[in-house]
């Protein structure tokens, strides 16, 4: 476990629980009823998770030395979980916008274990290929990420048997996996026909903005589900980009979560909120950024458009324009009214409906360039 992003009070807290799970009959008694309450609790009593690269005190990236780790959530990720949860409980749909390697796919998968194993949830579990929903061994598929958790939970937080829970188990198949008193969780490759038929307490879509038939998809899971939840990164010109996050911002339906960098304790540590007065870096003049030495690094490897879409978690349309916006920030700094003139005996003489409009005066030297709209204004040339 990375010790450096989590608090001593935190650490501690975790350690008892974990002990307990394995302790006596009352303590383990305890801690079940204390994860039926609480997702946090959960995952601090008995998650597990993937982590392939750690962060260091400057910012610095490196292959972690233990992959497999406790899932010890940090306190943004916390919240996140518990709101998340409430949203399922009322039926509210979600639009989940992320930074890379922020750790959303386990907590949705986290959470829909923790609904499955102590309220009945059903899910439906989509992704854009059935090998990313289930492919034996591959942590990269969502399944294989339960299978993980489940095989290192302890025993009192499972219903039965944990060989039964596991693949070649009584309860578990290709993409599925049920509990003993018969709602489970499926997986599917998405469809226009997501779900159809079917009754869901949430479907949700892992990296949404890659599926092609996310559209569909997403309409169609209407009826099967009240909670329809998309989980992913920005991609240009993406169903999930253009509208189901731009209607989560706008009008607040989904529900927007973001989980970006700032949150992470260690990309996040030694960092401040600073202005991005030229847009060099946000792509956005005047954006408020969080600095760090991670964030730092960062720029230093990656593109305008890499850095907004998996690193702030937003939208790149806004950076990626024919002519980038930082670009005409700086030229709107030098700006020269024109003289509108027209030639007369091969000389320029000012005229207020003239058809030129000279910038800087040319001389028998310039060299001189023309702009023309073909396509009279309206943007199809």
């Amino acid at each position: 476990m990375n010790l450096q992003t989590h608090d001593e009070e935190t650490i501690e807290l975790a350690v008892q629980l974990r002990q307990m799970a394995v302790g006596s009959n009352e303590e383990q008694a305890t801690v079940k009823e204390l994860c039926k309450d609480d997702p946090v609790a959960f995952l601090m009593a008995g998650g597990w998770t993937k982590v392939v690269k750690e962060v260091t005190v400057d910012g610095t990236e490196r292959p972690a030395e233990t992959t497999s780790q406790p899932f010890i959530p940090w306190r943004s990720q916390r919240q996140i979980l518990r709101d998340v949860a409430e949203c399922v409980r009322n039926g509210q749909d979600i639009a989940w916008a992320k930074s890379r390697e922020m750790g959303a796919s386990w907590l949705m998968l986290s959470l829909s274990l923790w609904g499955f194993l102590y309220h009945e949830w059903s899910v439906l579990l989509c992704s854009r290929t059935e090998d990313l929903v289930d492919r034996a061994g591959d942590l990269d598929s969502l399944f294989p990420r339960i299978d993980s958790m489940v095989e290192r939970l302890p025993s009192c937080l499972l219903p039965c048997d944990r060989k039964e829970l596991l693949p070649s188990g009584k309860y578990r198949r290709h993409m599925v996996l049920t509990h003993p008193d018969g709602h489970s969780i499926v997986g599917q490759s998405t469809t226009e026909h997501i779900g159809r038929g079917g009754r869901r307490t949430c479907v949700i879509f892992d990296e949404a903005a890659a599926q092609e038939k996310l559209e569909s998809a997403w309409r169609s899971a209407a009826d099967t589900t009240s909670c329809r939840i998309a989980v992913s990164t920005h991609l240009t010109g993406s169903y999930f980009t253009r509208s189901i996050w731009a209607n989560a911002v706008d009008l607040k339906e989904p529900k927007p979560i973001l989980t970006t960098y700032v949150g992470h304790p260690a990309k996040s540590l030694g960092g401040e909120w600073r202005t991005d007065t030229d847009g060099t870096i946000t792509g956005e003049p005047a954006r408020r950024y969080y600095w760090s030495p991670w964030f730092d690094r960062q720029c230093k490897r990656r593109d305008m458009v890499d850095i907004r879409e998996n690193v702030l978690a937003l939208p790149s349309t806004a950076g990626k324009g024919f002519f980038p916006l930082a670009n005409i920030v700086r030229c709107r700094a030098e700006v020269y009214v024109p003289r509108r003139c027209d030639v007369v005996d091969g000389h320029l003489v000012d005229m207020p409906d003239g058809r030129w409009r000279i910038f800087r005066e040319p001389t028998e030297t310039s060299k001189l360039v023309i702009a023309a709209d073909p396509a009279y204004g309206t943007g199809s040339n």
